[in-house]
């Protein structure tokens, strides 16, 4: 590895302990019409008693589903605020309804030694959901995204399961070029990094599909150089990628400001789809 991403990378691995964890708690922000749901996700493949949180935006239609996948540290609760609902609001009856799944603290989203998080997050909790509340929810349109170590569980989704996503939204993905940088316990060992190596996968022509997918980052985010080599060696391959390089850092505030924008185009994304 060249030596000057040494650094930006230890820097990255401090920030996705900390950046992307529960910030203090406030009051409840007002979901404006909308209901927040609690299902519970029975798994075989994951431990414990896991609930996805799920936002259904007022109306008598179903909506097309979101599947955000959440950051390392972070939950439902994290994502539940004002610039969010507000965001749902606006859409109308574009909104989608939007999933959040239960995680753990560090699973990195992907089938590893302690569960099979990457076939729960896309059957176990896409079932549970549907079949809890098929009202509300329309399972045969969804896509994908997610924050930090949401974005590139994101990306994993749609190279593992390309024919099952209208789109893909990963911001700040936590992407990773070497087993050796990664963060403590986002890889079970360096097999385990190899056989979820976005960068290597971006280089295999196909491997991604063609669904859109859209990546946006912070110019200063510790992950941006790795970001970068994933989208030019999946254009190198024939995989189109909108990427956006926009102020900010690898943070709340960075993700907070752009609910409007994230969930605009996941709603344009499912009536394409």
């Amino acid at each position: 590895m060249r030596p000057f991403l040494v650094g930006v990378l230890a820097v990255a691995l401090a920030l996705v302990l900390v950046a992307c964890g529960s910030s203090e708690p406030g009051p409840p922000a007002d979901p404006r019409g909308a209901e927040v749901l609690e299902v519970a996700v029975p798994s075989a493949g994951v431990e414990g008693d896991r609930v996805a949180t799920v936002v259904v935006p007022p109306g008598a239609e179903p909506r097309p589903v979101v599947l955000f996948l959440h950051g390392r540290g972070a939950d439902a609760d994290d994502y539940l605020t004002d610039s969010f609902f507000t965001a749902i609001e606006a859409l109308g009856a574009e909104a989608p309804a939007v999933v959040f799944p239960d995680g753990g603290d560090a699973s990195y989203w992907h089938d590893r030694e302690d569960g099979s998080w990457g076939t729960y997050a896309r059957e176990d909790v896409l079932r549970a959901v549907a079949g809890t509340a098929p009202e509300a929810v329309d399972p045969s349109r969804v896509a994908v995204g997610g924050i930090s170590m949401g974005g590139f569980g994101a990306l994993l989704q749609l190279r593992d399961a390309p024919a099952r996503w209208c789109g893909v939204g990963a911001h700040s993905p936590a992407i990773f070029f070497a087993a050796e940088d990664t963060a403590p316990g986002a890889f079970d060992d360096a097999e385990d990094f190899a056989a979820n190596d976005l960068i290597a996968s971006a280089g295999e022509p196909g491997a991604f599909g063609t669904a859109p997918i859209r990546i946006d980052i912070g110019a200063d985010d510790p992950f941006e150089p790795a970001t970068q080599a994933f989208v030019d060696t999946a254009t190198s391959a024939g995989t189109e990628v909108a990427l956006s390089v926009e102020d900010g850092g690898h943070e709340g505030s960075y993700w907070d400001a752009r609910w409007s924008d994230y969930l605009g185009y996941y709603a344009d994304v499912l009536a394409d789809c």
